[in-house]
């Protein structure tokens, strides 16, 4: 006899845990792109941590009590690239489902000021995802967040690397404009 097949119980299984995925998705991806430069010190500074355990608890309030996730292992890891370019590695709780994020990346790239007034940025917002797999083989998606003036859309590149911060940064990188100080910094974290 054939085993019985739940598809709600496999879609359950698979879906995205709401708080998980607000986080890294939307809040974390909108301040990102809105204040860019802010977020960028905010990043930089020694609260950085703080900053981001108080969006994660943001996003709980508007949860039921049974969605809301502890922010265990939530921290920033930051990389100075040349030309004055930073990568900040934002490292989320272990992910369990697929389109969860193990980390995400935002690259804040310079750009033309003007004298006398504070530098502005260009940003690049990346997701390392929990990918999804026919087999017990574990598997990332590598993805890229992309503001236009109207629309916020979301490109999917295939496999991404292992996760870990170093991989995903070289990952990251490679997705840049092509710059030699920023492939300089690739090379030193091979």
């Amino acid at each position: 006899m054939a085993e019985e097949f739940d598809l709600e119980q496999l879609l359950a299984q698979n879906r995205p845990r709401q708080h998980h995925y607000t986080f890294a998705h939307y809040a974390l991806c909108s301040m990102t792109f809105h204040l860019r430069n802010q977020m960028r010190q905010m990043l930089l500074s020694s609260h950085a941590t703080t900053f981001l355990h108080g969006l994660w608890n943001h996003v709980a309030q508007n949860l039921d009590a049974d969605d809301i996730l502890p922010a265990d292992d939530l921290f920033v890891h930051n990389e100075f690239l040349g030309a004055g370019g930073i990568l900040s590695i934002v490292v989320l709780p272990q992910p369990q489902c697929t389109t969860e994020a193990h980390m995400v990346g935002i690259a804040f790239l310079p750009s033309a000021t003007t004298p006398g007034q504070d530098p502005d940025c260009d940003v690049r917002y990346f997701t390392l995802e929990k990918g999804f797999s026919d087999t017990d083989a574990p598997r990332t998606t590598l993805c890229e967040w992309r503001r236009t003036d109207d629309d916020i859309s979301h490109l999917n590149y295939g496999d991404g690397p292992a996760p870990t911060a170093t991989t995903f940064a070289r990952a990251i990188l490679s997705h840049l404009p092509q710059s030699s100080s920023w492939q300089d910094e690739a090379e030193k974290l091979s």
